[in-house]
């Protein structure tokens, strides 16, 4: 409620506790007389509350909607299938296998041989001989080295080139038809059953209440007392 009502409210609180503390006749006379020449009138009644809605259900509002549903829906189809295989195919080759044989070959080897050589051999002999010392004149025996010459005979090996035959085996590729496999993958398309789910909307109409509220009461109707004319 608003302030501006405030006075007006307590001025007519005040006034009406004044008019019921009197008699309580609704007609008041300014003057000794008749009736008929009174100039008061009965005083207004009082203005009856304003009545309002506090029902929440009157105050309801209807509004239109639409609500939107998924569900799943299943359908038979066909769908392609792609099948991947191995495929072998025998394919003609030629192998080459080895074989030896024997061959008769001639080698040259150094063999050492013993040979006789007379070679001159020096040798020193120890001749003693008598002489006379000059210093002391005694007799002395010394000894004279002698070298002596004499052909001895050795043997020495010597290396001798020789010729010798040895047996070796040859290697030899020989040709032979076979066969080899040859792998490789396919594909080959079909079909089959399936069940397929979709997904499906749909809109449906509604309508929804909403519940409201009361609206605020209206401010109280102000009184005014009637004063009573003085002639």
């Amino acid at each position: 409620m608003s302030t501006r009502w405030m006075p007006v409210i307590v001025l007519t609180v005040g006034l009406i506790g004044a008019a019921t503390s009197r008699a309580g006749a609704p007609l008041s006379c300014c003057g000794p007389g008749p009736a008929p020449h009174c100039c008061c009138q009965p005083a207004p009644p009082c203005l009856a509350p304003v009545t309002t809605c506090c029902d929440p259900r009157c105050c309801d509002k209807v509004v239109d909607s639409t609500s939107i549903t998924l569900y799943e829906r299943q359908e038979a189809t066909v769908l392609p299938e792609l099948n991947i295989r191995e495929v072998v195919t025998r394919a003609p080759t030629t192998k080459f296998d080895v074989d030896y044989k024997e061959e008769k070959r001639c080698v040259i080897i150094m063999v050492p041989k013993a040979r006789d050589v007379q070679r001159l051999v020096k040798s020193i002999h120890w001749i003693p001989e008598t002489s006379v010392d000059p210093c002391t004149g005694c007799c002395c025996t010394t000894y004279k080295p002698v070298e002596n010459c004499k052909v001895e005979t050795i043997q020495i090996f010597e290396p001798v080139p020789e010729q010798r035959e040895v047996t070796v085996r040859v290697p030899v590729l020989k040709a032979v038809p076979s066969e080899v496999a040859v792998t490789h993958l396919t594909a080959d398309w079909s079909s089959k059953p399936a069940i397929v789910t979709k997904l499906d909307m749909k809109m449906v109409p509604t309508k929804v209440c909403v519940p409201g509220t009361c609206p605020p009461p209206p401010p109280p109707p102000v009184f005014m007392p009637h004063f009573p004319c003085i002639p």
